[in-house]
């Protein structure tokens, strides 16, 4: 796959890299910091959650104001989210980057470490495997346990 992902046709690209980073190298520094500030339990995988969803937003702002410049429509309102099908490989980074712009309004179990390397395999998809990178990625979602999830979180945050 190649690292970057076109959003529209006027070659505005969001980084899979940048993506990439935001979930395997950000997540450490957010927990440490987190971490030597006295924040442990639910509150310490809100603050992870909450960076990382700031992150993420900033890809998504300094994209949106990328496209927009290059589309000479500063205030246009840029979905492309929802601009490509399930089948299009370019879904995939939208799907993420959207993802990790939502977890921090969720419950603290949203987002866990054990979901990095499934977000990374989404994110590695090959072109023509679009449709089964879907499929699995959405199955994984629908069957966690989020109960156990909390249990494990907790059990994991003074550790």
């Amino acid at each position: 796959m190649e690292e970057r992902i076109k959003i529209v046709e006027n070659g505005i690209c969001v980084d899979i890299e940048q993506l990439k980073k935001i979930i395997t190298e950000e997540w450490p520094e957010f927990y440490k910091f987190s971490h030597e500030q006295g924040i442990r339990g639910e509150d310490l995988y809100a603050s992870i959650l909450d960076d990382i969803a700031d992150s993420a937003d900033g890809l998504s702002h300094e994209t949106t104001k990328n496209a927009q410049k290059r589309l000479g429509r500063l205030e246009a309102r840029l979905d492309w989210y929802d601009l490509y099908p399930k089948t299009d490989v370019r879904s995939i980074g939208f799907a993420v980057l959207n993802f990790l712009e939502c977890v921090w309004p969720g419950p603290v179990e949203a987002l866990i470490t054990d979901d990095i390397p499934v977000i990374l395999e989404f994110l590695d998809t090959p072109a023509d495997k679009s449709l089964s990178a879907w499929d699995k990625w959405e199955k994984y979602w629908a069957n966690l346990d989020y109960p156990e999830r909390r249990k494990k979180l907790l059990e994991n945050a003074d550790k």
